[in-house]
């Protein structure tokens, strides 16, 4: 199995074809990508790179094809007596930039296009995928001067939600959103395409999570719900022998939205899961809150399909090495007893 590396660099519309480095980082706990550019002094006095310029990063092997990796902008460039480094941000280090002005408070109604709408800056061609299951919270508050990543982060952990930039649209999920199960999914297998294993078990706990949190459906003219009402759910329904923990959340729109909530709650914090890495081959390419399979021959409990937490990519032309050490998560099954 010989692989013969490929990547496309442009920054500010000018292509590199070659680069000495490239690192990557990007987690669904973290708000926003990171890439870190190393490039021959050359290229640098040729174009003038410099903050704020469009860079977008595709990367991969010539008989599988390149992948769009980042895009985003340039945050700083620094150059030293032979390589030159930069450093790049995916869109939501603009929104970090960017404040809500003139409103105290955003509600969503399940109207997310006047909601994002404040938040991420116009004049860019970004936009959004909301997904179906993507329920939305229907008020945040003292949003004023906040930042666009200061209330989008508040929304995602009110709501359990995941939030990755795929180019320039923002997705949006909820957190192990079981329909990443569908189509195809990457596979890495021990002995084949993984190359060092990291990885250990996580055992699920014995906890029922009870969430609480106020109806606020009332917000909406065909809603049920009456102002200071409490809604709650628990997961798993059934848990005989365990222990309870009680998870206040913000708002709430019906019974089976504060059942979902902690499921999503049990599936991250005592659901079974990895901890640790694995590091792979560049291919196949994946990204933060998808879902990958796992192959052990060896350990039919390893077996599994499991959630995407963070990838750490490095692509390093001297070495003549793409990889990627991938952290996975929750499990997306039941595992093998």
């Amino acid at each position: 199995m010989i692989y013969n590396m490929q990547q496309v660099t442009r920054i500010a519309g000018v292509r590199l074809d070659s680069i000495l480095r490239a690192e990557l980082r990007a987690s669904r706990n973290e708000p926003g990508a990171k890439l870190t550019l190393t490039i021959h002094n050359s290229e640098q006095k040729k174009n003038g790179f410099k903050a704020m310029d469009e860079i977008t990063w595709a990367a991969g092997y010539a008989e599988t094809g390149l992948k769009d990796e980042f895009f985003g902008y340039v945050k700083e460039v620094t150059q030293g007596e032979h390589t030159t480094i930069i450093e790049a941000r995916d869109p939501m280090w603009l929104c970090s930039q960017h404040r809500v002005k003139l409103q105290t408070s955003l509600s969503i109604k399940k109207k997310w296009d006047d909601f994002l709408g404040y938040l991420i800056p116009s004049g860019y061609g970004l936009s959004w995928d909301i997904k179906p299951s993507a329920i939305p919270v229907f008020t945040i508050r003292n949003v004023y001067q906040k930042t666009g990543t200061f209330v989008l982060w508040a929304t995602k952990t009110a709501r359990n939600l995941d939030l990755r930039w795929d180019n320039e649209v923002l997705v949006i999920q909820k957190a192990f959103d079981p329909t990443v199960l569908s189509g195809e999914l990457p596979e890495f297998k021990f002995g084949y395409n993984i190359i060092e294993d990291k990885l250990s078990l996580k055992a699920g706990k014995k906890i029922q999570v009870q969430v609480r949190g106020e109806d606020q459906s009332y917000l909406e003219k065909s809603g049920s719900g009456s102002f200071g009402k409490y809604l709650e759910g628990v997961w798993p329904a059934k848990c005989e022998g365990c222990a309870v923990q009680v998870v206040e959340v913000d708002s709430l729109s019906s019974s089976d939205d504060a059942k979902d909530q902690a499921k999503t709650i049990w599936t991250e914090k005592n659901g079974w899961g990895f901890t640790g890495s694995f590091v792979a081959l560049g291919h196949p390419s994946v990204k933060p809150s998808t879902a990958i399979q796992i192959r052990d021959p060896e350990n039919a409990a390893r077996t599994i399909k499991t959630y995407v937490d963070t990838v750490e990519k490095i692509y390093d032309f001297q070495e003549a090495k793409y990889r990627q050490e991938i952290f996975p998560s929750a499990f997306m099954e039941e595992p093998v007893a």
